[in-house]
């Protein structure tokens, strides 16, 4: 099944926002897990804003974690399954888990985001971002239901339905952030004079 995947992608501005939001839930010297970091852009952005934080990404991807390195060399990057997290240490806990655009491509969401809350310290706080049903690109693959259409996405979810999952997965919402829903798919805003995001 083909995934989605731009290398090339720059810090956007949902990347600066769950960069933000995890920045501001971190205590001084927190140790944050970005699950599915890509190459780097949200560890990146969070580095800028908190080099006191300790940083752990894990991807499945070489590349990805090639890129997310020259990205953020401070950070700590693990080749690790997302949707398991076998390969990390028992031990290991984390202040602040984020998660941007990593959840819908995996099969089973629910028992992942179950695993990923393990890993929480006491006290500690996950931010999670996926893409919104509502924008047109993805409604109109959901409505093909054909894999190859969907860029890797087994689900996608309208906020409504997204605060229940996470409701039915046994997490309590303590904050919403503002939907990040461009008029212009990203792509195409790159492509066109003065859209760059």
């Amino acid at each position: 099944m083909p995934i989605h995947l731009d290398y090339d992608e720059p810090v956007l501005g949902y990347h600066r926002l769950l960069a933000g939001l995890a920045a501001d839930l971190a205590g001084a010297g927190a140790s944050v897990l970005d699950v599915g970091c890509g190459p780097g852009q949200l560890l990146g952005h969070l580095a800028a804003l908190r080099p006191d934080l300790t940083l752990l990404g894990i991807d499945g991807d070489d590349e990805c974690l090639r890129r997310a390195a020259a990205r953020c060399p401070r950070a700590e990057l693990r080749r690790v399954d997302i949707a398991t997290l076998t390969t990390l240490d028992p031990a290991d806990r984390f202040e602040v888990i984020v998660s941007s655009h990593a959840l819908e491509h995996l099969p089973h969401p629910v028992g992942a985001i179950e695993r990923w809350a393990e890993r929480l310290a006491p006290g500690g706080r996950m931010v999670i971002a996926v893409p919104n049903a509502l924008q047109l690109p993805l409604l109109g693959r959901a409505l093909v239901r054909r894999p190859w259409a969907n860029d890797g996405h087994y689900y996608i979810w309208d906020r409504p339905t997204f605060e229940n999952f996470c409701r039915l997965a046994g997490f309590r919402i303590v904050d919403r952030a503002v939907d990040y829903v461009p008029l212009v798919p990203v792509r195409l805003r790159r492509r066109l004079p003065g859209m760059a995001a």
